[in-house]
């Protein structure tokens, strides 16, 4: 058993993040002792809670703390950050410290310095000028790339509850509670909205594909319960992963296995660009990453499609002027928007206004 000293200074319990860090904890396979605990009495007073944070192998401890580093939770004294040389452009070193999006601290040259132009998924560079979030298409040689997480400190923005309540638990949806209550609030909630005649927008994020909850969205939208869909092109790219290789982030939704997933394919990655021999074979990186290619310009094309099908004609008849339009060659890229929506088209253009488009049987 190996352990590590841990610390968080905040608003625990208000925000929330209590039972989000001790939950992952276990999640992760550790375990963990709360050896110091100091609550603040008032909205103005942050809670100070230390913990002694145990794991089987030091593989898991690492991976566990890093993994808490998001929810602002850093180790027991300040240890200085540690920073690789990128030895070629666009190549990452390995085992770089990947960014949120929350506001993020590292300690070096004996002090904490603030990381400007924070950004989610980028690489940590240090500066004359303090530590700076840089894009990985954006590494240059010779920068010195921030590695491993036990000298970083992110601060997560606070949600806090009602002013006169206690805040814990006391959401809809908890860990702490059962979800099947909230599950058939929301579905009553649905079929009375359903009966009037209203319509459900669903807005999902790609947490739905995490859980597994996607067959169970689908089914919702073919029997006809969803009106609208708002979601950004994360929740399409974990959902096409899944459909292509059954995993999320990696990890195999049916077993919980972790499988050849991005980190997997990121890391085959950088070591081509750096020119180091990879650890993985090359076989299933370049299959898998010819997939993902492949599925991502079919779902482009796809939508490209539909999104045209809202312009096309019916009939021989020019939709400006009314009178019959000629028949002339289609291009490919017509031929290949009917084969996507499973429909022939005929390409006309009108002599008397000059007209040209597709147009379907009437």
């Amino acid at each position: 058993m190996v352990t590590k000293n841990l610390i968080y200074t905040g608003h625990l319990i208000d925000s929330g993040l209590l039972t989000v860090i001790l939950n992952l904890i276990i999640e992760e396979g550790a375990d963990y002792e709360i050896t110091r605990f100091d609550v603040g009495k008032t909205p103005e007073n942050e809670s100070e809670m230390r913990i002694l944070l145990k794991a089987g192998s030091d593989d898991l401890l690492e991976s566990t703390a890093a993994k808490l580093t998001t929810y602002g939770v850093s180790a027991v004294g300040e240890s200085e950050a540690e920073w690789n040389e990128v030895t070629r452009d666009k190549a990452a070193p390995d085992g770089f410290y990947s960014t949120t999006n929350h506001k993020t601290e590292v300690f070096t040259d004996g002090r904490w310095r603030l990381v400007t132009g924070q950004r989610m998924d980028a690489a940590v560079v240090k500066r004359h000028d303090g530590p700076v979030c840089v894009k990985l298409r954006d590494l240059r040689r010779g920068d010195l790339v921030l590695v491993g997480a036990s000298s970083v400190r992110v601060h997560p923005p606070e949600v806090w509850g009602g002013a006169d309540t206690f805040a814990f638990m006391n959401n809809d949806v908890s860990s702490e509670r059962n979800a099947t209550q909230s599950a058939e609030k929301i579905a009553a909630l649905m079929r009375e909205l359903r009966a009037k005649g209203g319509k459900i927008v669903v807005v999902a994020g790609p947490v739905v594909v995490h859980t597994g909850g996607a067959d169970a969205l689908a089914a919702l939208v073919r029997d006809g319960w969803v009106g609208g869909f708002l979601g950004g092109n994360a929740i399409a790219v974990h959902d096409l992963e899944f459909r292509l290789f059954g995993t999320s982030l990696g990890v195999e939704l049916a077993t919980g296995a972790v499988s050849y997933g991005l980190n997997q394919v990121l890391k085959v990655y950088f070591q081509l660009v750096s020119g180091t021999e990879p650890d993985a074979s090359l076989t299933r990186f370049f299959v898998g990453g010819g997939m993902v290619i492949l599925g991502s310009g079919l779902l482009v094309l796809d939508l490209w499609a539909r999104a045209y099908s809202g312009f096309l004609g019916r009939g021989k008849e020019c939709p400006h002027c009314g009178v019959n339009a000629d028949r002339v060659k289609r291009r490919l890229r017509h031929k290949l928007l009917g084969w996507v929506l499973s429909e022939r088209f005929t390409h006309r253009k009108c002599k008397k206004c000059g007209w040209h488009g597709l147009t379907g049987a009437p």
